[in-house]
C-alpha cells in the first residue's frame, strides 16, 4: 500500500486524468499490473504504466464523479448504504482472483462514485515501497470502519443494521466473505421493506382513470376497486369462488349491460350446469336404437271382372 499518495488531476468533457509519479524508491509491480488487467474486476480502474523523459508515471482514465468522502456528507438511507458496501465488496473481493487487494487505494478522495446507482469506483495502483509485497489482514475491514464511522444516515432507519456490521468488522474471525453475506442479507430485507411498501400505495386518481378507460393497469400496480388483481382472477377453465360470477359473467340477480344478452345464472357448488352432467359422474351411454323392420300390408292383385254387357233384344215389329 502507497503512503500519502498524490494524483495530478486533469479533467475534460466529463471525464478525468489522474496521473502517478512514481519515485525513485518505487517499485512497480507489473506482475499484478498484468493479472488486474485481465481480470477485469467489477468497480476496478487499471492504470497505464509508461517510462517517460520525467520518469515513471501510471495514468488512469475515470468517470468526473465526485468523490465518496464527498457522496457521504449528506444523510443516506439504508438502501444506499448497504448498496455501496457490497459494491466495495465485490470489487476488493478481487483478491480470491490473485489480485493483490493492498494496490487497490482506500483514501476516500480518491474513491469515486456514481451518484445514481451507488457504486463506488477504485483505482489499482500496483506500486510497492519496498522489496516486499504483503497485504496487511486488519487493512480491509480498517476501511470499512473508517467509512461506516464517517456516515450520515436517516434517522428514518431506527433498526440495529449499523451496529451488525461493526460488530462483524471487529470480529476476529473477520472475512470479507462473511462480511459480504451479512451486507447480502441485511440489503434484501430492506428491499423486501420497500417493495411492500411501495406495493401497498394507491393512487386513486390512476384507479378511477383506469375504470373509466376500461384499462387493466400496469403490473406491479393495483386493480381498480372493486376488482380483485389479476393474479387472483379464476381462469377461464375453472369455476369461480363461491358468490362471484365467472370472469366474462355478470352477477345473479343483476341485469346485463344494454346491448348484451344476460348470462346464464351459475349454478351452485356440487350441481352441473344445465345442459352438462355433474363433475365426477360419467356421462349415460346412449345405445344405438335397433331398426325394425317394416312390414308392408301384401297388396293382393285385383281380380278382373268380366263385363257383362245387357243383352239388346231386337225390336218386334
Amino acid at each position: 500500500m502507497v503512503k500519502n499518495i498524490r494524483f495530478d488531476v486533469a479533467k475534460m468533457n466529463g471525464f478525468q486524468t489522474l496521473r502517478y509519479q512514481l519515485n525513485a524508491t518505487d517499485i512497480a509491480d507489473e506482475p499484478a499490473l498484468e493479472r488486474a488487467r485481465g481480470a477485469q474486476i467489477p468497480g476496478l480502474l487499471i492504470p497505464q504504466y509508461q517510462t517517460t523523459e520525467t520518469g515513471r508515471v501510471l495514468t488512469v482514465n475515470a468517470p468526473d464523479f465526485p468523490t465518496l468522502e464527498t457522496h457521504i456528507q449528506k444523510a443516506m438511507g439504508k438502501q444506499e448504504v448497504l448498496s455501496i458496501l457490497k459494491n466495495l465488496v465485490i470489487t476488493f473481493s478481487a483478491g480470491a482472483r490473485g489480485i493483490p487487494v493492498t494496490h487497490i487505494v482506500k483514501k476516500l478522495d480518491c474513491i469515486f462514485i456514481n451518484a445514481v446507482i451507488y457504486k463506488p469506483v477504485c483505482i489499482f495502483l500496483p506500486v510497492k515501497q519496498d522489496s516486499q509485497s504483503y497485504t496487511d489482514p486488519a487493512e480491509v475491514p480498517s476501511f470499512f470502519r473508517e467509512l461506516i464511522s464517517r456516515m450520515k444516515f436517516e434517522e428514518a432507519d431506527r433498526d440495529n443494521y449499523v451496529a451488525r456490521l461493526i460488530t462483524e468488522l471487529n470480529s476476529y474471525q473477520f472475512s470479507l466473505d462473511r462480511f459480504g453475506k451479512l451486507v447480502d442479507e441485511l440489503l434484501s430485507m430492506a428491499g423486501a421493506g420497500m417493495t411492500g411498501t411501495l406495493a401497498g400505495k394507491v393512487n386513486r386518481s390512476e384507479v378511477l382513470k383506469n375504470r373509466a378507460a376500461g384499462q387493466v393497469p400496469p403490473v406491479g400496480q393495483p386493480a381498480p376497486m372493486g376488482q380483485p388483481p389479476i393474479a387472483q382472477r379464476p381462469p377461464m377453465s375453472q369455476p369461480a369462488p363461491m358468490g362471484q360470477a365467472p370472469v366474462g359473467q355478470n352477477p345473479m340477480g343483476q341485469p346485463a349491460p344494454m346491448g348484451q344478452p344476460p348470462k346464464a345464472p351459475v349454478p351452485p357448488m356440487g350441481q352441473a350446469p344445465v345442459g352438462q352432467n355433474p363433475m365426477g359422474q360419467p356421462a349415460p351411454v346412449v345405445k344405438p336404437e335397433e331398426k325394425k323392420e317394416e312390414v308392408k300390408p301384401e297388396v293382393k292383385p285385383e281380380e278382373k271382372k268380366e263385363e257383362v254387357k245387357p243383352e239388346i233384344k231386337p225390336e218386334e215389329k
